[in-house]
């Protein structure tokens, strides 16, 4: 019979648990720009769009991409619809300027974007970068280049 100490010491319990142990599921790629008070997010890859979207955004958030062309999800935080629509038009241009230099039309002079409320977006089943949506809004913007 082993010794009680044996069992408590560092080396055995790490050895012995090693492949119990859960690893820290790794945050994917994403921006977080503070714009004139308001958080806005930017996925920069499939994961980092799927992360902001679906874990970071809330229901009310507003959520922006570069119009059927492949490109980065942003989110608005915190900002409703009609707000940004009137009162903080600026704010709404600026994430479509993101949208739209973190897609594939980046080199065009002018792109549309569609936005809506995150609510309404919906993943595609058996896909990690494919989203439906409805309700949009669209504007044409010049990219922003960072």
């Amino acid at each position: 019979m082993k010794d009680l100490t044996e069992w408590l010491t560092p080396d055995n319990n790490s050895k012995k648990f090693s492949k119990f142990r859960k690893k820290s599921p790794e945050i994917p790629p994403f921006l977080s720009i503070n714009y004139d008070g308001i958080n806005i997010l930017v996925g920069l890859s499939a994961r980092g769009n799927r992360h902001v979207t679906f874990k970071l955004a809330r229901p009310e958030d507003i959520w922006l991409h570069a119009h059927e062309m492949p490109g980065a999800h942003v989110i608005i935080k915190g900002v409703r619809r009609s707000e940004l629509e009137s009162d903080k038009r600026n704010i709404l241009e600026y994430a479509a300027g993101l949208a739209a230099g973190h897609s594939s039309g980046k080199e065009s002079n002018s792109v549309p974007v569609d936005y809506t409320e995150r609510k309404y977006i919906r993943s595609v089943p058996g896909t990690v970068a494919l989203v439906t949506y409805t309700n949009p809004g669209t504007l044409r913007i010049n990219p922003i280049k960072d």
